[in-house]
């Protein structure tokens, strides 16, 4: 087998070195040669390569204070390859930049500061930096520089997404777009899910729940009584709202966009109006739909009463009502639902209100009806004290 795969390699060989116009030792001496070469660039490579530990040990101890650019540098990798480490640590910020208040000139600046005069400045928040820069023969930008320092340790530990920006400034005599600045550089952005909280510590979401009326009513509303989320929220004067606001409030009720969860109810309360609960109830069941139908002489005549053009209201029971019976939809006179007397059969059918009338003239004391005349032949074919006890049924 072997000799049988040196032989093919050999008559291969050939046919390349026939093929380049030279001598098969030279074409395999060229080969080799280059397999080595590969082999030491592979070694030099990977014998280069800093090691994964060591990259992110450098960049937990020095992301604060060096950027992207100079960590690079100093471990002799792509700033990509930096950058890549640093999100996957949960060390943000933006564009790759250390902020500003955490560089070690800013940080010798603050240091030159007394304790003295830090203890003043910590504890007198209503006092400007000019003031306090006088009293202490300071330069107004180390007091903020040093005001800016207890913002960003306070940042670290508090709880500042329940209160504003104006709040946390005046506990160090900030404004809020310093406020602002500083969290948007340290990557602490205001959490606007769920969870997000006004100035009164109230969650946002909820406020909006509880303007529409609390979960159950906004669950009626978008299931039964037939309201989009836009006519919802417009009702209740939310009107300057994102779409992906209201997504999150019908998130918290327990809802989504979902059409499926619309209930036939809503398609009735839909193709009615909301004025009209009690008939889109009843047109919402196939009993009382039925009795609808039978009682104004079929589908045009109830969609003249109802107000509701017949292709709607013919693709309404196509769609959403199947079981009606079809013989309801016709121009009929007006019908009456009666019980098949048969006992084995108690079917539900309908007659014209003409034709009972004209039956009851003729036979007062009429009380069998029957669905067929097949089931009024099982009748007749019942003996007399079967057809007595059912007659008094």
């Amino acid at each position: 087998m072997n000799i049988e795969i040196v032989d093919a390699l050999g008559n291969r060989l050939g046919a390349v070195a026939t093929m380049l116009h030279t001598e098969m030792n030279q074409l395999i001496h060229a080969i080799l040669w280059r397999g080595l070469l590969a082999s030491e660039n592979r070694n030099e490579v990977r014998d280069s390569r800093t090691d994964s530990s060591v990259i992110v040990n450098y960049i937990q101890d020095n992301w604060e204070t060096q950027s992207d650019d100079e960590m690079a540098t100093t471990l002799k990798i792509s700033v990509k390859t930096v950058s890549g480490f640093r999100c996957a640590l949960g060390l943000y910020r933006p564009d790759g930049r250390r902020p500003i208040i955490l560089t070690s000139s800013v940080n010798d600046l603050v240091g030159s500061i007394a304790s003295e005069a830090k203890m003043d400045i910590a504890v007198n928040p209503k006092l400007s930096h000019v003031a306090l820069a006088i009293n202490h023969h300071l330069a107004p930008l180390t007091v903020k520089l040093y005001r800016l320092e207890l913002l960003v340790g306070y940042l670290k530990t508090g709880n500042w997404q329940a209160e504003t920006d104006g709040a946390v400034g005046k506990k160090f005599g900030l404004s809020d777009q310093d406020v602002l600045k500083v969290r948007s550089k340290m990557r602490l952005l205001k959490n606007r899910g769920h969870n997000a909280t006004n100035s009164s510590g109230r969650s946002v979401i909820e406020k909006y729940i509880a303007q529409l009326g609390g979960k159950e009513a906004i669950k009626k509303s978008l299931t039964e009584d037939g309201y989009t989320k836009k006519e919802l929220f417009s009702r209740a004067g939310i009107i300057h709202i994102t779409k992906q606001r209201g997504y999150q409030i019908l998130g918290a009720a327990g809802l989504s966009a979902d059409p499926n969860q619309r209930t036939t109810l809503w398609y009735a309360n839909r193709l009615l109006g909301h004025s009209r609960e009690k008939l889109a109830a009843q047109l919402a069941s196939k009993e009382g739909l039925e009795a609808l139908l039978a009682k104004s002489g079929g589908l045009s005549a109830l969609g003249r009463q109802m107000g509701i053009y017949f292709d709607r209201l013919n693709y309404y029971i196509n769609r959403f009502m199947p079981l009606v019976d079809k013989k309801l939809l016709r121009t009929l006179p007006e019908m009456v639902r009666f019980h098949c007397s048969l006992s084995s059969c108690k079917r539900k059918f309908w007659i014209a209100k003409s034709r009972v009338q004209i039956d009851k003239r003729h036979n007062p004391k009429k009380k069998l009806w029957f669905c067929c005349k097949k089931c009024q032949g099982r009748f007749l074919a019942l003996g007399n004290v079967e057809r007595r006890k059912q007659v008094a049924r």
